[in-house]
């Protein structure tokens, strides 16, 4: 790993970490802490690596209609016109699926670069597939998923244009 990316990486745990100094200490982190939701209960196990259509066929099959979101709902920082698919449980916990576009002035991870999904707890913390929190910027909250179908361009070509 080139060392610019390392100091990126390494970014997000630095904040988490000067948190353990302010007033309350290990109660301020947010980072591993498990948070129990539907959306790790319900989302497909096993993400990582899974192919779009099977996340999508697993999600149909709860019955669960997906919704096409604003990329910049989600996060303020992501290039304007894009968009995210993403699906709302219960307890307002989510399971989302990004087709990102090239972003070459916000430097991200490489897995945030590609295809993949994002476990949102019920008050947005970003969570594994286990469900821990993650710095959202980290490599973990981009849980790398494959396209072999070609099934996200038909959800997502509108916003990639």
């Amino acid at each position: 790993m080139p060392t610019g990316n390392l100091v990126d990486h390494l970014d997000p745990l630095t904040v988490e970490r000067s948190r353990l100094k302010e007033p309350g200490g290990v109660d301020n982190i947010l980072t591993g802490k498990e948070v129990d939701c539907d959306a790790v209960k319900k989302a497909p196990k096993n993400l990582r690596g899974m192919d779009f259509a099977d996340i999508k066929s697993a999600m149909d099959a709860t019955g669960r209609e997906p919704r096409m979101v604003k990329s910049g709902t989600l996060d303020p920082q992501r290039r304007a016109g894009g968009e995210r698919m993403e699906w709302e449980f219960e307890d307002g916990s989510k399971l989302v699926i990004d087709y990102p576009r090239p972003q070459p002035d916000n430097p991200r991870p490489a897995s945030a670069e590609l295809p993949h999904a994002e476990l949102f707890g019920p008050e947005g913390e970003r969570l594994d597939e286990q469900g821990i929190v993650v710095p959202g910027e980290s490599t973990p909250a981009h849980i790398t998923i494959t396209d072999y179908a070609r099934a996200l361009d038909r959800y997502f070509a509108a916003s990639r244009k």
